[in-house]
């Protein structure tokens, strides 16, 4: 399955487009694996995909917080 990934200019116009008050939303449509694939190396306790997204979402919320970010849903 195929992605959108914006570019880092692309993301820069964005933002130089918006008006100061104007909040920029983004959007994941996800689909997680059974599995979640790590590194070999990696030291982590196996688990699904949307497990390990949920740990990743955990541990991202703080950095979005000091940025003004919030997670809407």
């Amino acid at each position: 399955m195929s992605s959108i990934e914006p570019s880092p200019e692309q993301l820069q116009q964005l933002v130089a487009d918006a008006r100061d008050d104007t909040p920029i939303v983004m959007i994941n449509l996800l689909r997680y694996r059974e599995r979640a694939a790590y590194r070999p190396d990696a030291n982590v306790e196996p688990c699904s995909g949307r497990e390990a997204y949920r740990r990743y979402g955990a541990a991202v919320a703080p950095i979005l917080a000091e940025t003004g970010a919030r997670v809407l849903w």
